[in-house]
């Protein structure tokens, strides 16, 4: 009987600390845009199950853009689906439901005349961006008139926002949106934790009623 519950006991932790890592990997990643239309000044998609429209746009069309190089710390692909416009939009983003952390993946952002891009709510560079800063908390300005800005964008608790930038021309640039994800499918390693964590406690149960009733 002593033995029983020495077993049990030092199974115990294991087994906690076995679902703790298969929930941890379940709810490991990051998930991109689902975009839907764009056109006639506007574009639609999903992200994470909520759905949001874009109103405001100039020459809108669904493309693909390169989100995989050094400026992205939280690489997409290298055709990654996402949204073309022209620079001279004044856009506003409403989600269906609020999302916690918003990811704006900014693509070949032009900074002619050190243009500047205003939000309607704070900002921070997550990564990228070596010719750009944030002023004021909500402008993200260009700071080198040669180069195009790459990189991530973070804002949190996020409905709807705008972006108001000072430079009109048509020459086109890309955006993608992206969020943590908070309850993503099992990885395959983690579905097997949690087979293997789902077969072990009952025969911990039966083995701690066995030796209860010696």
């Amino acid at each position: 009987m002593a033995l029983s519950r020495l077993n049990l006991r030092s199974s115990i932790p294991c087994l906690t600390l076995l679902l703790a890592f298969a929930c941890c990997r379940a709810s490991a990643g990051t998930v991109f845009a689902t975009w839907n239309a764009a056109g006639l000044g506007t574009a639609s998609g999903s992200l994470a199950g909520v759905n949001f429209t874009i109103s405001g746009l100039t020459n809108a069309k669904l493309n693909t853009a390169n989100l995989s190089g050094g400026s992205f710390s939280i690489p997409g692909g290298s055709s990654q689906q996402s949204l073309l416009y022209a620079e001279e939009s004044n856009f506003t983003v409403t989600f269906s439901s609020p999302i916690p952390v918003l990811y704006v993946y900014d693509y070949d952002w032009r900074p002619e005349d050190l243009a500047n891009f205003d939000f309607s709510q704070a900002i921070q560079i997550l990564s990228g961006n070596s010719n750009a800063s944030v002023v004021g908390g909500t402008s993200f300005d260009a700071t080198n008139f040669n180069s195009f800005l790459n990189g991530i964008i973070e804002l949190t608790n996020v409905t709807s926002f705008t972006v108001t930038q000072n430079f009109h021309d048509p020459s086109g640039q890309a955006l993608d949106f992206a969020t943590p994800a908070l309850a993503t499918a099992p990885e395959p390693d983690s579905l097997a934790l949690w087979t293997l964590a789902l077969l072990v406690a009952p025969l911990l149960i039966a083995r701690r009623f066995r030796g209860l009733s010696r």
